[in-house]
């Protein structure tokens, strides 16, 4: 009887996990279905309201410099009074600074109503909540599930736009109303992280020995961001390739959408899989897919082949992303959780700003003419598979055998 009764325990813990889970996801999508929605237009939308394009693209960029500056502060804060609360406090700054963006009546409204929309930065705190909720054993397919969700909605996003081109500002309406019913979800539905429930005066965290003296965690977050800022650098200039092939922008959006499906793939099959194998071996897969083929594309010279390599490149990192974010979350401690992550969520969103624009200097190094630039993405492209070797080559030598001192060690 005691058995059955724990049986059905676990089982309704299982259940309210994956409840959680899936509303998490969901917060996830909305955040990045807004990115997607309001990429393709904000431009446009700054540009009608100053005609200014210096001015435009600080509007566009001042969301990712807040974003930046309050990751470890909210992380922090939920370390402190509990990831549900802070998570319903930053999607709340999010979702203001959304709705004020909407009714902006001049550039420099919108370019401070972005950065409070950017402070609401709140996504470290849905990944240390997802550690909480579930245990290393099942947490890769977790992180699968919620990296899946993101993009999925960056993707939904951007088509989505598209629509909104005539009337920008109602994308700002549209995404404030999506955000409401997440938050409304994640306050009636989602249980608080039992980690916020432990009295915080009982654990004294040594921020200083969890993080920055953390093998694991520093070498997962240099692996990571290098990743990242190949990623960046490819996305940015796959469309300006694919044109220099022949293959117009318009068309080339098209097979974006198997692309997408294949990460997904990735995302899945890859939490799904380290969660038994193992997160560096998972991580080593993942990079074995993708490295060299990022060399290939390099010296490739028909859409056809841009393509088929374009969508086992995605699919291996799919492959190692999902399994990079569970083995950051596996490498702190449960008290630091919210810190950490905000931690490596700076340095990523770093990377990921600094891989375009230092490949942008490549490209126009080896492609002075616009109506030549063919060339030069090459040459940044045979750059960005450099660096994904080495990457990989600081996994399977460092990473692994860190990973294996922390399994140790614990």
């Amino acid at each position: 009887m005691n058995e059955s009764h724990r049986e059905l325990q676990d089982e309704g813990k299982d259940i309210s996990a994956m409840r959680n889970l899936n509303i998490l996801s969901f917060a996830a999508f909305v955040r990045m279905l807004g990115v997607g929605l309001v990429n393709l237009i904000l431009a446009i939308y700054a540009l009608e309201l100053v005609g200014d394009v210096f001015l435009s693209g600080i509007a566009v960029g001042a969301f990712s410099i807040t974003q930046v500056v309050f990751q470890i502060p909210i992380a922090k804060l939920s370390d402190r009074i509990g990831r549900k609360n802070t998570l319903l406090i930053g999607m709340g700054i999010f979702a203001t600074g959304t709705l004020l963006c909407g009714v902006s009546q001049t550039i420099y409204q919108l370019i401070i109503f972005r950065l409070i929309q950017g402070s609401g930065a709140y996504i470290s705190v849905i990944q240390a909540l997802l550690g909480d909720l579930f245990p290393s054993e099942k947490r890769g397919r977790a992180m699968g599930r919620y990296i899946a969700a993101m993009t999925v909605g960056y993707a939904v996003g951007l088509p989505l736009g598209g629509i909104f081109v005539d009337i920008p500002n109602y994308a700002f309406f549209l995404h404030f109303g999506v955000i409401l019913i997440s938050m409304a979800l994640i306050y009636f539905f989602i249980n608080e992280s039992p980690i916020s429930r432990v009295k915080k005066q009982e654990v004294k965290i040594n921020y200083r020995q969890e993080i920055f003296k953390n093998r694991l965690f520093l070498f997962t977050v240099l692996v990571d961001c290098l990743s990242i800022f190949v990623f960046a650098s490819l996305l940015a200039y796959i469309a300006l390739f694919a044109l220099s092939l022949g293959i117009e922008a318009s068309i080339f959006s098209i097979f974006m959408i198997p692309l997408v499906l294949l990460m997904t793939l990735g995302f899945f099959l890859g939490g799904k899989y380290s969660d038994q194998i193992g997160r560096s071996k998972m991580i080593l897969i993942g990079f074995s897919v993708a490295g060299p083929l990022i060399l290939v594309q390099s010296i490739i010279t028909t859409p056809v082949q841009l393509v088929i390599i374009a969508g086992i490149l995605v699919f291996g990192l799919g492959l190692a992303w999902p399994t990079l974010q569970a083995l950051i979350i596996d490498s702190v401690s449960e008290p630091c959780r919210a810190t950490g992550t905000s931690v490596y969520n700076t340095f990523r969103y770093t990377s990921n700003a600094l891989g375009p624009i230092i490949m942008a200097y490549i490209i126009g190094v080896y492609s002075p003419s616009p109506e030549n630039i063919g060339p030069g993405i090459r040459v940044s492209y045979l750059i960005s598979g450099i660096i994904y070797i080495i990457a990989f080559f600081l996994v399977l030598i460092f990473l692994r055998r860190f990973e294996k001192e922390r399994h140790q060690v614990c």
